[in-house]
């Protein structure tokens, strides 16, 4: 499963035309991992973004590791990876994890829109700025990808993962072994 989530957010990178995310349910975990990976996120205001993984015992996917702190630094990626907490769509905009925030109802409306507006580039040259602007960062994030499926194998069935999931389908607090 971690692999095809990685297969799926690569997919999306490396699509050679605009990849839009609208959202307008949780996005949470792979859910915000494939978010990350289109190249416009349009949030609708309910909604919330988060990377709760921590919180199963297990670390990010789907290359978060790399996406995340690209998009909103390194502040605050530690902040939402190692805490597990969920952002709302506000301060999603306001830290530069989704690029616009609107009303409920507007995330495809405004999505179609940013589809119509790019129509009207010429696709050769949204091809090659496409390629141009994912050059450098595509090798760090297939490495990421790779760190992120050995470290998420290495927990899988451990007693910490568990116990994580376990507390998850409980709706308790995980009572972590120091």
């Amino acid at each position: 499963m971690l692999q095809a989530l990685n297969d799926a957010a690569l997919a999306l990178v490396q699509f050679n035309g605009l990849t839009l995310a609208a959202l307008n349910g949780y996005a949470l975990g792979g859910g915000l991992s494939l978010a990350m990976a289109c190249d416009v996120r349009i949030a609708e205001r309910q909604i919330e973004l988060g990377l709760p993984e921590g919180r199963l015992g297990l670390p990010p996917c789907g290359g978060s590791s790399c996406r995340l702190p690209q998009l909103v630094g390194d502040g605050w990626a530690r902040r939402m990876a190692l805490t597990g907490e969920a952002l709302r769509a506000e301060r999603a905009l306001r830290i530069g994890l989704v690029d616009e925030c609107v009303d409920a109802g507007f995330a495809k409306i405004v999505a179609i829109s940013v589809a119509d507006q790019a129509s009207h580039t010429g696709p050769a040259a949204a091809r090659a700025a496409k390629t141009l602007l994912q050059a450098e960062r595509l090798p760090a994030l297939r490495a990421a990808m790779e760190a992120e499926l050995a470290a998420a194998r290495a927990r899988i069935d451990s007693a910490e993962q568990q116990e994580g999931a376990q507390a998850f389908f409980e709706r308790r607090a995980p009572g972590w072994q120091q």
